[in-house]
């Protein structure tokens, strides 16, 4: 990849994480917070079963969960999860 396209990149995937969190600093709730978390979590693809190792593991969380990034040719991110959670 060329400097120029990785940074491209870069500033392309800055630019969404700070939408982000600009999104979940505004909920002043936290369970809005959660809510729109387990939102996305629902439009995310589900990680492969043999990608649930440590290294994808949240650290403290109470439920399990796991979470794998990818950055795609396009300079898209692609993101794929997996949670023991349920909600009842």
């Amino acid at each position: 990849m060329h400097t120029w396209q990785t940074s491209l990149t870069e500033t392309h995937v800055s630019s969404k994480l700070n939408r982000l969190i600009f999104e979940f600093q505004s909920l002043l709730e936290p369970i809005d917070r959660v809510k729109r978390l387990l939102h996305y979590a629902t439009l995310l693809p589900e990680l492969d079963p043999s990608a649930k190792v440590d290294l994808n593991q949240v650290m403290d969380c109470r439920a399990r969960v796991w979470i794998q990034a990818e950055l795609g040719n396009n300079g898209n991110m692609r993101f794929f999860t997996n949670s023991n959670f349920e909600i009842n």
